[in-house]
């Protein structure tokens, strides 16, 4: 997975006895920090899942469960998670266990602080971002590319219905809708495309890395 590999590679800078776990069946450990005297104690999960909260009680349950016992857990996420894990900060910490959250504020801040975040965080970079700036390129020289003024029209669009979707239609489904309405634009009643259409050409717009991990939204 992409972002634990990141994860990983950037916390190694930190910690020298980190030793990644990752798979399947890594029993709730993406990685742990190996103590030589005995069991280790602090485990490490990253992910991108949003319902941060769950994540962790399942991670700490499956610990448990599989014999471990974790004093700390560190949890790596590209959300912004600081100020909403004061509740699962107490709630572990009366069971014993303290969270060091990790999330997108903090690979910000120290991603220049060694030679090696720094060279990690050009990497996932160059995965993330290039694709999408030679995307941007490709489509410069298409001769139906956008001009200025239908670049002025979409995006007037899209904050007009920004501002009038409903309560129940996200940012993300209104993406979804535009990126579906482009893929039909030269769709005709006598001329319909075929239905699956749509779904080969929308997700053309993205990386295929950041398709297949939500998030990676973030940095």
């Amino acid at each position: 997975m992409l972002w634990e590999a990141f994860a990983n590679s950037f916390l190694a800078s930190e910690f020298a006895q980190l030793r990644p776990v990752g798979g399947v069946h890594d029993a709730g450990r993406d990685a742990f920090l190996y103590e030589p005297d005995g069991e280790p104690g602090v485990y490490i999960q990253h992910s991108v899942q949003e319902d941060f909260d769950s994540k962790i009680r399942d991670t700490v349950k499956t610990l448990q469960e599989k014999g471990f016992q974790p004093r700390q857990i560190i949890y790596c996420s590209p959300r912004d998670l600081i100020k909403k894990s004061d509740s699962i900060k107490q709630e572990l910490r009366k069971r014993g266990i303290s969270l060091d959250v990790r999330d997108r504020s903090y690979f910000i801040t120290f991603r220049n602080t060694s030679m090696g975040r720094a060279t990690t965080s050009e990497e996932l970079s160059k995965k993330l971002v290039d694709p999408l700036v030679h995307g941007a390129s490709l489509a410069a020289s298409i001769p139906h590319a956008l001009t200025e003024v239908e670049e002025r029209t979409a995006i007037a669009y899209f904050q007009i219905s920004l501002a009038d979707r409903t309560s129940d239609k996200s940012l993300v489904k209104l993406c979804y809708e535009s990126l579906v309405r482009y893929a039909l634009r030269d769709s005709t009643p006598d001329a319909p495309v075929n239905r699956h259409f749509p779904y080969g050409l929308c997700p053309a717009f993205f990386a295929r890395q950041l398709v297949s991990s939500t998030a990676f939204y973030p940095l």
